[in-house]
């Protein structure tokens, strides 16, 4: 339980408290025995990594049967800046069983180029028991590291398995971040520009924050607070928007009461921008979350796309556009 919800090791000794409260009021017979369970953060870390052997070897158990298989990998860097591999694997039996798990997770204190990354690949295909001649396909993104024509991952992977008198594999570009890359194309800098500033200046100071929260509380809002918006992170720009917009009554009257006023705030034509960069961005949340998760196949991902409102022939909704429909001959607050 500690694992799968990802909490400290040291909770286990408050979990084992939680067991002997339990234990005291239905069985306290039995409270001398919760007593002897240790729960200590070493404790808990070494049954952690127990079961942690024993996944892998299950793993490399089925890897020893698979028929093909392919590889899946991102690199991204972790709040303490140390680069993360992450490597997924998919395979299939001659039963036509399919397999997909995390294969593994290698921290890269060094380079992150195409050659050490290959590296990485290999030592892990070795280490789960995995043959080069299974090997089917090959998915990353498209930073140059992966892709690059000559000293990219799938070239140097290419031309490990010529090496190895192997079949090309094939290999596949993330179709999600082509889709948070087709996203960014939506240029309203015009809009984003406003509603970050005005958020910067409620969230971004503790006092600002606390009055514009006892402000809502006042006035009885349906929400409690705006989101922090963060560039990195595409899916933020949808909920942040769609929060903005739904107090974008409250935001300003909190902002002409604090002596800053926004003037776009009651600009009609910027307000029909903000309510269509609404739709759109939760059209394209929705198909990011459609794209993601496990079991998902190129033919799904493609499916998804084809058939989502945002890049099909098929019109939008416009849900925020239509409530706001009143701003071409008035503003309505």
């Amino acid at each position: 339980m500690i694992a799968k919800a990802g909490k400290p090791f040291k909770d286990g000794e408050f979990i084992k408290q939680c067991m002997l409260q339990a234990a005291s009021i239905v069985c306290l017979e039995k409270k001398g025995q919760f007593s002897n369970i240790n729960l200590s953060a070493n404790i808990v870390a070494e049954l952690i990594s127990d079961l942690s052997d024993n996944i892998y070897d299950q793993l490399r158990e089925k890897a020893r049967h698979f028929h093909s298989y392919s590889v899946a990998l991102d690199e991204s860097t972790d709040v303490t800046d140390t680069a993360q591999l992450a490597l997924y694997v998919r395979g299939v039996d001659d039963n036509f069983e399919v397999m997909e798990d995390l294969l593994t997770i290698i921290p890269m204190h060094g380079q992150t180029t195409g050659q050490d990354i290959f590296h990485q690949l290999c030592d892990a295909i070795v280490d789960a028991g995995l043959l080069w001649k299974s090997f089917a396909g090959i998915t990353t993104d498209g930073a140059p590291s992966m892709t690059g024509r000559r000293n990219g991952l799938v070239a140097l992977v290419q031309r490990k398995l010529e090496e190895e008198g192997v079949e090309e594999a094939i290999a596949l570009h993330c179709i999600i971040h082509q889709q948070a890359l087709c996203s960014k194309c939506l240029k309203f800098d015009n809009v984003m520009s406003d509603v970050v500033k005005c958020i910067n200046h409620i969230r971004s100071r503790g006092l600002k924050h606390r009055q514009f929260r006892t402000f809502l509380e006042e006035i009885e809002s349906a929400y409690e607070d705006v989101l922090y918006f963060t560039e990195v992170r595409w899916l933020s720009r949808g909920d942040v928007l769609k929060r903005f917009f739904e107090l974008r009554a409250e935001v300003k009257a909190f902002m002409d009461k604090d002596g800053m006023a926004v003037p776009v705030l009651s600009d009609p034509k910027w307000l029909m921008d903000l309510a269509f960069l609404v739709d759109i961005t939760q059209e394209l949340n929705v198909l990011s979350k459609k794209l993601q998760g496990q079991a998902q196949l190129v033919i799904l991902h493609k499916t998804c796309v084809m058939e989502s409102p945002a890049f099909s022939d098929k019109p939008l909704p416009f849900p925020s556009m239509q409530g706001a429909h009143g701003f071409r001959h008035t503003i309505q607050w």
